[in-house]
């Protein structure tokens, strides 16, 4: 069975800014059936409606995940042969690190599902990040997704037209739009780069006497003399652990536990973002919430949880291509008084009895007899008046 094809349609000329189209499909020869009859995407439903032609300039092996990188990397005229775009052969896709644990399993609406560590019956569990931002000023984070949904619009003319083309109330085509704008606009290459230094960084815990490649050398160089100079070694069993909260049905897979000279044993944290400044309030919650987890998960169950200080954990700060890593204190005992406020505004916020139906302030009475009647003249009506 093949991954599937990824390919680029040249348009024979410019529908408004949109020169190319790139998709993907599992049977070529369908697809593009499909497409010469304007169906199948809706850039080439109205580009066959302006009665323009296209002709299939290239195709990699691959998918989605193909897909995206390519539309993500400048757009389509970087790789139509047909601008004059000579094509380089297919770079192979990196090797990915075989997990020593299985992966946790998500419900739809991405909570980790468990078995409760009391009744080994599998829930749905709050994740710890998403507990955290219950009470998290997202105004700057709004703004700068703005920003880049703008930004991606403009370097992807396709996206401009098949927006252009969308209607108003069709939110799920346009909120796909605005997710591929930012990923034009290159939102996701912080959370990338921080992914793969984070699995770089798992690596040198685990004693992988793979070399690491530059420019992340210098990065994990950085983050082992920090470790070493605080005398602070891991433990691989202790890496990367999923832990459950029954206190607050929240879960979250901590990045470690390590005992810190003097202290004891420690939740620890590591952080690659350039700037904290405004995720300190954040970081405590959650990781008050791995400091109170009942257990390891192992797969089938549970591994007893070390006693791990409650009053502050360990923020390991290596912001990514930097070759620099500062150690911070964080206090925990009051990230959980805030996660207690967190359930608090969740509970909240999950009531649906703020509003009920408007009725008659003054509905007609019974009359002795049974019958509906006049309202009974209240005192001040008697006394001489209506209040108004």
């Amino acid at each position: 069975m093949t991954a599937g094809t990824v390919y680029l349609l040249h348009f024979d000329r410019p529908y408004r800014h949109a020169r190319h189209y790139i998709g993907w499909t599992d049977d070529l020869d369908a697809r593009l059936a499909a497409h010469t009859k304007g169906r199948g995407a809706r850039l080439l439903a109205v580009v066959h409606a302006a009665g323009i032609g296209w002709t299939l300039a290239r195709t990699w092996p691959g998918g989605r995940t193909r897909e995206r990188q390519i539309k993500t990397q400048g757009g389509a005229s970087r790789y139509c042969p047909l601008c004059g775009i000579r094509p380089r052969p297919p770079k192979e896709d990196p090797p990915t690190m075989t997990p020593t644990r299985p992966a946790p399993v998500y419900d739809h609406y991405g909570r980790y599902l468990l078995p409760h560590p009391d009744t080994g019956h599998q829930e749905a569990w709050t994740r710890a990040t998403t507990w955290a931002r219950t009470v998290a000023d997202t105004t700057a984070l709004t703004r700068w997704q703005c920003r880049m949904v703008a930004a991606g619009i403009a370097a992807r003319p396709d996206l401009y037209a098949l927006a252009a083309e969308t209607p108003a109330d069709d939110k799920h085509t346009l909120d796909k739009l605005c997710e591929e704008a930012k990923h034009a606009a290159g939102a996701s290459v912080g959370a990338d780069r921080g992914t793969a230094l984070h699995k770089l960084t798992e690596r040198a815990d685990r004693g992988d006497p793979t070399p690491i490649p530059p420019p992340w050398d210098a990065d994990i160089a950085a983050y082992r003399a920090a470790l070493d100079a605080a005398g602070i070694t891991g433990d691989p069993d202790h890496i990367e652990r999923t832990v459950p909260v029954p206190d607050l049905q929240a879960a979250g897979t901590l990045d470690r536990i390590v005992p810190v000279p003097g202290v004891g044993p420690v939740i620890a944290d590591i952080k690659t973002g350039a700037d904290l400044s405004w995720s300190w309030g954040e970081i405590a919650i959650q990781l008050a919430i791995y400091a109170h987890g009942r257990g390891l998960w192992n797969g089938p169950g549970y591994d007893p949880m070390p006693p791990v200080n409650r009053d502050r954990a360990l923020v390991i700060h290596l912001p990514a291509g930097q070759a620099r890593c500062d150690l911070h204190w964080i206090d925990i005992a009051a990230g959980w008084e805030a996660a207690q406020l967190c359930r608090a505004v969740r509970a909240w916020r999950g009531r649906r009895t703020h509003a009920t139906p408007f009725a008659d302030p003054a509905p007609s009475r019974q009359t002795p007899n049974g019958r509906a009647g006049a309202t009974t003249p209240t005192d001040h009506e008697t006394a001489g008046g209506t209040t108004r």
